[in-house]
């Protein structure tokens, strides 16, 4: 995919179209596609996907 690749399976796309930039927020396993018009949007979503994401363990290796 091109875009910024976000933690939890995410990828964000930045377009400008029909003279508007839109937000598009992409579920990398779901391919459920998210369009959202304004920053603010865009972070109440990401505070909406943290709470309902259970945290996930990562180990460190040496």
């Amino acid at each position: 995919m091109n875009g910024l690749e976000l933690r939890k399976g995410y990828v964000l796309r930045v377009r400008y179209r029909d003279g508007d930039w839109q937000l598009e927020l992409t579920d990398v396993q779901t391919a459920e596609q998210i369009t959202l018009t304004s920053p603010e949007a865009l972070r109440s979503h990401l505070e909406r996907l943290v709470r309902e994401t259970p945290p996930t363990t990562r180990v460190r290796r040496p």
